[in-house]
């Protein structure tokens, strides 16, 4: 629902370029908000992956050949990269996970669950993780990528991270990640306690508890 024409540019862009390639163009009668248009896109995705891209964000121009190359080698789950983060014209590399312990390679269902970022970006599912597990994102105004993220991890049995960037964050300050900010109070627990509803407690008690 945006106020610029947005649909009508994306369809005469895609009619230029994507001639021979299908897609859909999916606009929402009402200001549903970021984690219920994803949903929406979740239910239209019918290729093998699938991945989501912010609006104010970019893919590098080589991700596509990065990944199809790995994938090319063996159909993971999930396929995680690193992102460059620009903001007030600074630039800053962004790691996907929070240690440096986990380098390039095939790695842990635990490592990725307890150590992954909890942004939307950054990785590529197979679709059928997703749908088959009923993996939508819930309606609390934030962290709700958090929730998706961590769910959608506990289901990936084989994840590679492709330790490069492939990935450029626009960091706008009246995105809704500031404007959320200054709720304060208890969205995290909110957050928390839904991966804690989500996640089979009886396999990652441990990563739970970290």
């Amino acid at each position: 629902c945006s106020t610029d024409d947005t649909a009508k540019k994306l369809q005469l862009v895609a009619g230029r370029y994507f001639q021979k390639t299908k897609y859909i163009i999916n606009e929402n009668e009402k200001n549903i908000g970021a984690g219920k248009s994803r949903n929406r896109g979740i239910e239209l995705a019918s290729k093998e992956y699938l991945i989501f891209l912010d609006s104010d964000d970019e893919f590098e121009a080589n991700f596509y050949e990065r990944i199809i190359s790995i994938l090319s080698r063996k159909k993971y789950d999930c396929v995680c990269f690193d992102a460059v983060h620009k903001f007030k014209n600074k630039n800053r590399y962004l790691k996907m996970f929070f240690t440096s312990s986990i380098t390039e390679g095939e790695i842990s269902t635990y490592d990725a669950l307890v150590y992954i970022r909890g942004c939307t970006w950054g990785k590529v599912y197979k679709t059928s993780i997703i749908s088959h597990n009923n993996l939508t994102f819930s309606d609390i105004p934030i962290d709700e990528d958090l929730v998706f993220t961590k769910s959608a991890v506990s289901y990936c049995e084989n994840i590679y991270y492709l330790e490069c960037v492939l990935y450029i964050y626009n960091d706008n300050e009246s995105s809704l990640m500031h404007r959320y900010q200054a709720l304060g109070g208890d969205i995290e627990e909110k957050a928390f306690n839904q991966i804690h509803s989500r996640i089979d407690k009886n396999r990652f008690y441990d990563e739970l508890n970290s």
